[in-house]
């Protein structure tokens, strides 16, 4: 048994995405069936996350230095050259520019159906998120410079004026796990006793 869906969706500023889905059942005998699925996510920035008013705070700690002057890394010391603590603005906020949220869902089971009326079920499934929106602290934004010098703002002398504090669309995210089903009934009374036990297992 194989099946095919699929949804498209029209966003404001997003435009049109179209995202799949694959499942397929297979029975060889009565006892025994496989399963498998894909499909494809998509969510993108909610409203606050995109128009929340820009707010620019000036930062008044003395830990950071600028990365590209100190040889020692990002964090501030008087006593090397280059290392000396700067003063700088951040800005947070929402952000016009972020983009959405993508995923990719696969799993793939068997169920087994030893006696009558009872059944277990074994299923593996992974989910890999790109694109993850979320707000990284000053430290991950220093610490972490080549990948976001995008979100640092120089001025004419070449000094960091502004760091981007705002969303960004950073990293990836895998979960996958095993699912565990048992089900199973007995004829009781004037009716049918139904039992169930379920676990999952992340990996």
């Amino acid at each position: 048994e194989l099946t095919l869906a699929g949804r498209m969706d029209q966003y404001s500023g997003f435009g049109v995405t179209t995202n799949p889905k694959i499942s397929l059942k297979y029975k060889p005998i009565d006892m025994v069936m496989f399963r498998a699925s894909y499909n494809t996510g998509f969510r993108v920035p909610t409203f606050n996350q995109l128009f929340n008013g820009v707010t620019e705070s000036p930062y008044t700690a003395t830990t950071f230095a600028d990365p590209t002057k100190c040889s020692t890394g990002y964090k501030s010391n008087t006593t090397i050259a280059g290392c000396e603590p700067i003063t700088f603005n951040y800005l947070t906020g929402g952000k016009q520019s972020l983009g959405p949220e993508e995923a990719k869902q696969y799993s793939f089971g068997v169920v087994l159906e030893p006696f009558k009326n009872h059944t277990i079920s074994f299923d593996w499934w992974h989910i890999d998120r790109t694109g993850t929106i979320q707000i990284l602290t000053l430290d991950q934004l220093f610490s972490n410079y080549n990948l976001f010098v995008d979100n640092f703002e120089r001025d004419a002398n070449g000094n960091i004026a502004r760091v981007d504090q705002r969303y960004v669309n950073a990293g990836e995210q895998l979960t996958e796990g095993l699912e565990v089903s048992f089900r199973g009934g007995v004829p009781f009374y004037k009716g049918k006793l139904s039992y169930g036990m379920d676990g999952t297992y992340l990996l």
